[in-house]
């Protein structure tokens, strides 16, 4: 069977990494921009799979039988958007790099590195203001699902309080150190 994958937002170079990576017989259609309901059109009128966030102004495809989106959870699908012969999956497995950005991000802003870096580099040393430590401090997780729970790792490792709040019954018990 001949199968032809639809990628959304992703440049020729991706359409030539995917298609090194698969030994059947596959065409890779790059699908540049998400919101031109003209290409989607013609782009998801052949496909058979979709890789990427489902294009939210493409109506139900009957000739796509799998989208696999590299979005975080699904609750951002209209469900009623997908025939019921189509198997809508997300990638895991970025949950570290994300949690890891995200901490990143926390700290950088916390310690206001934007601002000390501009003033190291034209010399000004600071005004030698404490900065508060993030110890102590209180994190707000909203949805409790991979990767708030690859995010609670190095926050507890700097001593920080973490809240969670959830809409999903599944998560089971809160790891130590969370508050549900």
């Amino acid at each position: 069977m001949f199968t032809k994958v639809a990628l959304v937002s992703y440049s020729v170079t991706w359409t030539g990494l995917y298609a090194s990576l698969v030994e059947e017989p596959v065409a890779f259609i790059p699908l540049d921009d998400p919101t031109d309901t003209r290409e989607i059109a013609q782009v998801l009128d052949t496909a058979n799979v979709v890789i990427g966030p489902w294009p939210t102004c493409a109506v139900p495809n009957y000739n796509v039988r799998l989208v696999q989106s590299t979005e975080a959870g699904v609750e951002q699908y209209d469900k009623n958007q997908f025939p019921e012969t189509e198997f809508l999956c997300i990638v895991y497995e970025y949950e570290q790099a994300i949690a890891e950005y995200v901490f990143m991000a926390l700290l950088s802003l916390r310690r206001d590195l934007m601002r000390c870096d501009k003033s190291l580099r034209i010399g000004n040393w600071g005004t030698g203001d404490p900065v508060p430590d993030i110890a102590g401090s209180t994190l707000g997780v909203e949805e409790f699902g991979r990767i708030g729970r690859a995010l609670i790792v190095p926050c507890r490792s700097f001593k920080m309080n973490i809240i969670s709040v959830t809409a999903q019954n599944s998560v089971g018990a809160p790891p130590e150190g969370v508050k549900f």
